[in-house]
């Protein structure tokens, strides 16, 4: 009985398609398919730009707060605070950096700038000069101190957040 009504189907089917004036509205349903394919190929591309640009900028986000930290971590280190263990605080802005470093280079794999290895040199030097550390704390107008600033203001002039053009997103 199934297999009956399969065939009665495709016969009907085939009725319609072979009806000269059906050709018209078959020809308006094909063109309305097309349409509705493109369109939605090209919203499905849209929203994978945004949604790129959406993570990219998070990252950023990310690395810029990470830099931030790294940069008031490594200034009340160098300036304000000597009674914090040396050892301990240059391994732990050494693993900061490391860290800023990886994030770095997941940006770029996401398109967001190229890898910046001699920004990330001269704030690992900057950062862990150990020539002046039993001088701590350091004036805040020493080289040293300027270093680290200059250094965090390269890198976030290097890692800007782009606007994204959301017209048309709903």
């Amino acid at each position: 009985m199934s297999n009956d009504n399969n065939i009665n189907f495709f016969d009907k089917a085939l009725t319609l398609l072979s009806d000269e004036t059906q050709y018209i509205t078959w020809g308006l349903v094909l063109f309305g398919w097309i349409i509705a394919a493109i369109v939605a190929a090209w919203q499905i591309r849209r929203n994978n730009i945004n949604n790129h640009q959406d993570a990219r900028n998070e990252w950023i986000g990310e690395f810029r707060e990470k830099l931030e930290s790294v940069e008031d971590y490594s200034l009340k280190f160098w300036v304000e605070d000597s009674s914090i263990d040396k050892t301990l605080a240059i391994a732990k802005l050494t693993r900061d950096i490391k860290s800023l470093t990886t994030l770095a280079k997941e940006i770029e794999k996401a398109d967001g700038g190229e890898y910046q290895p001699k920004l990330f040199k001269d704030l690992r030097q900057a950062i862990t000069f150990d020539a002046e550390i039993n001088n701590r704390p350091l004036s805040t107008n020493c080289m040293q101190v300027r270093k680290i600033r200059e250094a965090c203001v390269s890198l976030r002039s290097a890692y800007p957040r782009k606007i994204i053009n959301n017209i048309g997103k709903l």
